[in-house]
């Protein structure tokens, strides 16, 4: 018993440690540790023509080894109907690959992978699988941190795997961030008890190719966006966070469901749920 309190305890602070690089709208290429379970509520909202619309998507994350992490998701929103569906779930891994560790310093990459299905077709002209469209979706992150401030990079490629109920035909993107995090409370670190406050500034783009289904056939559109995302978030007792996030188009020709997004984010984490003899 002695052991895994010190085991949960050194979670604890690697958590506290690198607060600054749990980004709201990216994820780093670090890992949660490993037997650790994390369990999330995702909200996001919108407002079309005065109507608000909004988004439910739990999900659940698991520490497989320090160096893989699994997500799986659902979607349920009201985006294209007057009532709350289905429409959506995904499974996600990543796997971290590279590390160069130093004393509040480090250095990671990881490799990602997604898959997803819809129950529900949906009207989106934006190529995406995370509660659209059912397709495949991989990249590379890349995230350093400098003491309080944690800086990474994200390349990913996505396919949507059409069929004759989807509004588009078909579908290929090429996504990219640039994401910032700063460490702002506390200034000393003395206890996990501590609240975290972080500051966030994300750059989300896309460039996609696709085609819609019944209305233009045998030709390729392609557009694009870049949005700025700032945030913030607590983190109580190492253990619990508040994501709170703007999302807002900067350029972009692309037709898309939202030019502008909340985010409301609860995280609760529980270590050491793999108890081994």
């Amino acid at each position: 018993m002695k052991y895994l309190v010190i085991f949960a305890m050194c979670c604890l602070l690697v958590k506290v440690a690198h607060a600054q690089e749990l980004f709201i709208n990216t994820e780093p290429a670090s890992n949660m540790p490993a037997n650790s379970l994390g369990l999330r509520l995702n909200g996001e909202g919108f407002t079309e023509n005065g109507i608000v619309k909004s988004q439910i998507n739990p999900e659940i994350m698991f520490g497989a080894s320090s160096k893989l992490m699994l997500h799986a998701n659902v979607y349920i929103n009201d985006w294209y109907s007057n009532e709350y569906k289905i429409r959506g779930i995904n499974i996600y891994a990543k796997y971290r690959f590279l590390s160069f560790d130093k004393m509040q310093e480090h250095f990671r990459m990881a490799a990602f992978a997604r898959v997803s299905t819809t129950f529900q077709p949906g009207y989106n002209s934006e190529v995406d699988i995370e509660g659209d469209y059912k397709g495949l979706n991989a990249g590379i992150v890349a995230t350093q941190l400098l003491h309080k401030l944690a800086i990474s990079s994200t390349v990913a490629y996505t396919k949507i795997l059409a069929d004759g109920t989807d509004y588009l035909k078909s579908g290929d993107a090429l996504s990219y961030t640039l994401s910032f995090g700063y460490l702002l409370l506390p200034k000393t670190y003395t206890g996990y008890h501590q609240t975290n406050f972080n500051f966030y500034f994300e750059l989300l783009g896309k460039t996609q190719w696709s085609s819609l289904n019944g209305i233009v056939d045998n030709r390729q559109i392609q557009n694009s966006y870049l949005d700025a995302a700032p945030g913030v978030q607590f983190i109580f007792n190492s253990i619990t966070r508040l994501d709170v996030s703007w999302r807002t188009q900067l350029t972009g020709n692309m037709n898309r469901i939202y030019y502008n997004l909340l985010l409301i984010r609860l995280e609760h984490n529980i270590f050491n749920v793999i108890q081994h003899k």
